[in-house]
């Protein structure tokens, strides 16, 4: 999923929850794309509502993948960079001159 196709979801998400009329052809080639289907154009309200719930779902659920795969990646990160504990280095004996 692009950043633009995940701005024109949010977009069409806002319209329509909003009550504004979006274009069914816009939507519907979007949906088809995202989703990989290949549904016909409509014009019918709940229709495409329900196109713009799916899309919503699916944009969801890439960007929670995304954010486990960057806090996975950060993890790893922090494994390697972190240097292994040393041992305290044993205070060297000194020998006493004698007098």
């Amino acid at each position: 999923m692009t950043a633009e196709q995940i701005e024109a979801i949010k977009d069409y998400e806002m319209k329509l929850n909003h009550g504004y009329a979006v274009r069914g052809s816009e939507v519907t080639a979007l949906y088809n794309e995202v989703l990989n289907k290949n549904v016909a154009s409509t014009n019918c309200g709940s229709c495409l509502r329900r196109r713009v719930q799916e899309m919503v779902a699916a944009m969801h659920k890439y960007l929670d993948e995304l954010q486990k795969q960057e806090e996975q990646k950060v993890e790893e990160v922090t494994a390697v960079i972190e240097p292994e504990p040393q041992p305290e280095p044993k205070p060297k004996k000194v020998k006493k001159s004698k007098k």
